[in-house]
């Protein structure tokens, strides 16, 4: 976000401005399918194998002390640093190593 707000005010910075918002609106996109494939998996898995999702209700019931609560926050946030140095990666990779797309953008042949 502090990466965006720096770049829309340099001056002559609208090409990496462009960039960096065409992977925003990539990253909302598959967050977007991720909660909606999120809501699918829980109901089916919810009727099958009730026992996966006992962190999860014994979060909600308000018993944060729980092992198995603690097990599950650790793997979601284990699996968002991933997701993020992931995006992270991509966009120095764009930076580093400019692709077709990046060659068009920028007027270059």
């Amino acid at each position: 976000m502090l990466v965006g707000c720096l770049m829309s005010i340099t001056p002559g910075c609208w090409r990496a401005n462009l960039i960096y918002s065409f992977f925003i609106s990539r990253r909302d996109l598959f967050c977007n399918i991720l909660l909606a494939l999120y809501s699918g998996a829980r109901n089916l898995c919810a009727r099958r194998w009730p026992q996966r999702i006992i962190g999860w209700s014994r979060l909600l019931a308000g018993d944060y002390g729980d092992p198995l609560v603690g097990r599950d926050i650790l793997i979601g946030a284990l699996f968002g640093v991933v997701m993020m140095l992931a995006t992270s990666l991509a966009f120095l990779g764009c930076a580093v190593w400019p692709t077709a797309a990046t060659a068009a953008l920028s007027g270059s042949d």
